[in-house]
């Protein structure tokens, strides 16, 4: 895997994030520089960041304008299972809203792009069709998906004897995978029994997890983030307070 920036015009640059398949390159997501720059979901410590723009363009030259002839001949039509409009969830940010779903001129290719825009952090992030599979990007998750959380969230707390650096990293990699029972499961691991405080750390952690939970259920539920979060903190101390009644029993 690997990162490099790609000048589309003078004033605006995108990264462009390539997914190497043998001698083949599929860009699998596309950012505004100037909006947001960040990895994206299943990128994993062998990435390279390319930064220094000389460097780049003697690599893009070849490799990405091969990614888009690929993205391009890949993909014979705009059907990939979303549709303008749709409420989704891209694993790195949670949930969104699909805005356009069609071709756009980047480096001189036409390629097919999904843009996503996030309300809450104002940033859009665009994703070449040809790449939704391998990008994580997903529908919302049904009533009955959303059951299955609630009994993780009421579930029995886990907490590993593992140091906290590396625990911390695991917690982090389960919220931005995008799996709604995974990060169920972090805010469940991450809440603050009764007399402890949480660190620094650990409370931004539980912030982040239970706002991704909360932002998907009011989604799908028709409410807000700041409605949802009430409600699922009264499921998470219901289930830790039966927990603790029956360890006392």
């Amino acid at each position: 895997m690997l990162i490099c920036p790609l000048l589309s015009g003078p004033k605006i640059c995108f990264r462009i994030y390539l997914d190497w398949r043998g001698s083949a390159a599929v860009p699998i997501g596309i950012v505004r520089a100037d909006v947001f720059v960040a990895a994206i979901p299943h990128i994993d410590d062998s990435i390279e960041r390319v930064d220094d723009m000389a460097a780049a363009k003697q690599m893009t030259k070849a490799m990405v304008e091969a990614a888009f002839r690929n993205s391009a001949a890949g993909v014979p039509d705009l059907d990939c299972g979303f549709r303008s409009g749709d409420l989704i969830v891209y694993p790195t940010h949670g949930v969104g809203r699909i805005e356009q779903i069609g071709d756009e001129d980047l480096g001189g290719y036409r390629v097919a792009i999904i843009r996503l825009f996030f309300a809450e952090m104002q940033m859009t992030i665009r994703i070449p069709v040809a790449a939704v599979g391998k990008s994580g990007l997903r529908k919302l998750s049904s009533p009955s998906e959303l059951d299955e959380a609630i009994a993780i969230l009421k579930g029995r707390r886990r907490v590993s004897s593992t140091i906290w650096a590396r625990r911390s990293e695991c917690y982090r990699l389960k919220i931005n995978s995008g799996v709604l029972n995974a990060l169920a499961g972090v805010v469940r691991d991450l809440q603050a029994m009764p007399g402890q405080d949480m660190s620094y750390s650990q409370r931004n952690l539980y912030s982040l997890a239970i706002e991704r939970l909360a932002d998907e259920f009011a989604a799908v539920q028709g409410t807000d983030r700041e409605a949802m979060i009430p409600v699922l903190e009264q499921d998470l101390r219901h289930g830790s307070a039966q927990h603790m009644l029956e360890a006392a029993s």
